[in-house]
């Protein structure tokens, strides 16, 4: 194992594709598995709940906003609010069932539907970027400057894949395809396994717009509930917190959407019954 100190950051003599933008990463036409990117914008300990191009959660989104079926009320507002592409969730999950525990992030340009998924190993994670943030125990978020080797993700565990499935009662006419099946999602890895990757703090993140949620149970119908509000700032999300649990105080939470912090004392599932249950094939 190499030392645990962080990793060079010049990229001389490596075959890096490096991106200005998240969505010119997402657009490139060149098959980008297994490649090493550079691209800078806020990491966080919030990870994108949908996977995939900001374009593609937009029109997913558009669609489920204008089209009419056999769904109710509290199922609709479920799906409006996760196919805007807005959510986030905190989650300590391996990235392979036989591999060792992988930190899931983000990275993100100034709104959570604009993100790459991103996992970074649990010791290089411990080691080298949890000192990042500015106050650790509360503080999500920095800017950052991130060299990562590009992986490929199943679609299935994106929820919006799950869309379709989700909104079986729409009407035939009006259903998109929320994920092509032939287009790859990526994601990042970094770790101390792939000497090629890094992540550099270059400052403190102003703003990140995005959005944090539970599900709840009430009389036998699941629920969403959630705030939008600027995740960079540690007050505005302990006001969104604060809303959410007046609002859930009738309400059974199934399922919170920190894993790690637990701002939710009673919750129904843990995070590997969560994914179990819900976004697995």
């Amino acid at each position: 194992h190499a030392p645990l100190a962080p990793l060079a950051s010049h990229t001389s003599g490596l075959d890096v594709m490096k991106f200005d933008r998240i969505t010119e990463f997402w657009n490139t036409k060149s098959k980008l598995d297994e490649k090493i990117i550079q691209i800078t914008g806020t990491v966080s300990t919030y990870a994108p709940v949908v996977w995939g191009p900001p374009m593609m959660k937009r029109d997913a989104h558009l669609n489920f906003r204008t089209s009419k079926g056999a769904i109710n009320e509290s199922s609709l507002n479920n799906l409006l609010a996760l196919s805007a592409g807005q959510t986030v969730w905190a989650l300590n999950v391996p990235l392979k069932e036989s591999a060792a525990k992988t930190r899931f992030l983000g990275i993100y340009q100034g709104i959570v539907r604009n993100s790459i998924p991103m996992f970074v190993d649990s010791q290089y994670f411990d080691k080298v970027v949890y000192g990042m943030f500015t106050d650790r125990s509360k503080s999500k978020t920095f800017e950052g400057k991130v060299t990562g080797k590009v992986i490929s993700l199943p679609s299935t565990a994106s929820a919006l894949s799950r869309m379709e499935s989700w909104a079986a009662g729409w009407e035939s006419d009006k259903r998109i395809a929320i994920c092509e099946r032939d287009m790859p999602v990526y994601g990042i890895y970094v770790g101390y396994d792939n000497d090629q990757t890094s992540i550099e703090k270059v400052g403190e993140t102003k703003y990140l717009d995005g959005d944090i949620w539970v599900t709840v149970e009430k009389d036998g119908e699941e629920s969403m509930i959630s705030r939008f509000g600027d995740l960079s700032n540690e007050n505005d999300v302990e006001k969104m917190l604060k809303q959410m649990k007046d609002e859930a105080k009738e309400h059974e939470v199934i399922f919170q959407f920190d894993q790690l912090d637990k701002p939710f004392e009673e919750c129904r599932y843990s995070e590997n019954q969560f994914c179990q249950k819900y976004m697995s094939d």
